[in-house]
């Protein structure tokens, strides 16, 4: 599950930056650990967010899994779109 996370995160990375993408300069999170965050908890949570940011974090993988839930909604319509991709 560690290698699938990973691969995860590097795909969405690349495309959000391949998309232009910016980033807030004052985020504690990356929108790549944000939208990871989202589809871990989709393939491998059933969609269950809090169990997937507990993985996470306890994996070391995001820095503050309890920030997770004030920085999802914004980024819902990215998540959208990202999984149109993959």
């Amino acid at each position: 599950m560690l290698g699938e996370t990973i691969a995860i995160y590097a795909i969405v990375e690349d495309l959000l930056k391949a998309t232009g993408h910016q980033e807030d300069c004052r985020v504690q999170m990356s929108d790549a650990e944000v939208v990871t965050s989202a589809l871990v908890a989709a393939k491998f949570f059933g969609g269950n967010q809090e169990q997937a940011c507990n993985y996470l974090w306890e994996e070391g993988l995001i820095p503050n899994r309890r920030k997770f839930v004030s920085i999802f909604p914004p980024m819902a319509p990215i998540v959208s779109q990202i999984t149109g991709f993959i």
